[in-house]
């Protein structure tokens, strides 16, 4: 909790420091190593990123899809358009689903759209 409230006030060292006691009492508790994630992406920093979804992943494997969502959102946020893509073909659910399972790959196509629309775009800025 005190890592979300010094997030929610904009100190990102501090919120990093709480996560990382909260990690350290419990390497289970997946929200901690997600928010780390959300903290790099905050601070632009993908190699942090990367750092905390492995993490993560090393110490709660059965958690990957809900980590890989977690890097879709965070790599979003820090304009890695490739890696949030490429996490978002990772995790995106396969097979005929209703539900819950449906309404996400709905979201999820609808945001590979934008970051491939907006790939498109970068990439016509950056020709001479």
């Amino acid at each position: 909790e005190r890592g979300r409230v010094a997030k929610a006030r904009g100190d990102y060292a501090r919120a990093e420091q709480f996560f990382e006691q909260s990690i350290a009492l419990n390497p289970l508790r997946a929200s901690n190593y997600q928010e780390l994630a959300m903290l790099a992406a905050l601070r632009d920093d993908p190699k942090a990123i990367d750092r905390a979804i492995r993490r993560g992943i090393a110490a709660y494997p059965r958690g990957t899809h809900t980590f890989g969502r977690t890097a879709v959102r965070a790599y979003y946020r820090a304009g890695d358009l490739d890696s949030a893509l490429e996490w978002l073909r990772k995790t995106r659910a396969r097979g005929p689903f209703r539900g819950n399972r449906a309404r996400f790959n709905q979201r999820f196509e609808r945001l590979e759209t934008v970051i491939e629309q907006q790939r498109a775009r970068d990439q016509e800025g950056s020709m001479p």
